[in-house]
């Protein structure tokens, strides 16, 4: 899904073809990541304030239907799916949203210092990254009995990009100088 002005378009990945145009959005897009499961696939779209969600219909011309929004208070300007929930960044406000049924709810949110523009979850949903546009601080979130906490980890460099990478092997012993330092 590309953002192009307040409309969405959804292009095959084969062909690069456009095979919907969904739109317009109440203001210009934003943001739009992803998710698929298996044969599902659904995108979420940030446009303003909100968080459109679609989902994969597979019937005819219009294949790709809205199935929720999410509200926020301030401009969303990034999310990223993690397993079934999506992380969305909103002003200086981070939220994780679920649905139940056909409707999107916020589990947890807390406010930033600096407003998240570069997120990435771990492929179980377990970690996240965010980084401020510039910033030389990068923090890991990870969920705790009452919500999430979060890790600093620093950068030699401004923070450009955040993506998910695998999992390398670390040792018992280097594990454990990672924890006290």
């Amino acid at each position: 899904a590309l953002g192009t002005g307040c409309y969405v378009a959804v292009v095959s990945g084969e062909l690069c073809e456009v095979v919907q145009l969904i739109g317009p959005q109440a203001e210009p897009v934003s943001c739009a990541d992803w998710l698929r499961a298996g044969r599902d696939a659904s995108f979420a779209v940030g446009a303003g304030c909100m968080v459109s969600f679609y989902s994969d219909s597979r019937d005819g011309a219009e294949r790709w239907v809205a199935n929720g929004v999410a509200a926020h208070e301030q401009p969303v300007h990034a999310l990223k799916w993690a397993g079934p929930a999506v992380w969305t960044a909103a002003g200086g406000a981070l939220a994780l949203w679920a649905c139940s049924g056909d409707l999107w709810s916020k589990q947890w949110s807390c406010n930033l210092s600096q407003p998240a523009e570069l997120m990435a979850p771990s492929a179980d949903g377990a970690l996240l990254a965010t980084a401020g546009r510039f910033d030389r601080l990068v923090k890991v979130w990870h969920r705790r009995q009452d919500g999430f906490a979060f890790s600093l980890a620093c950068t030699e460099s401004n923070s450009f990009c955040a993506h998910r990478r695998r999992r390398k092997r670390v040792s018992e012993r280097a594990r454990n100088r990672n924890r006290h330092t």
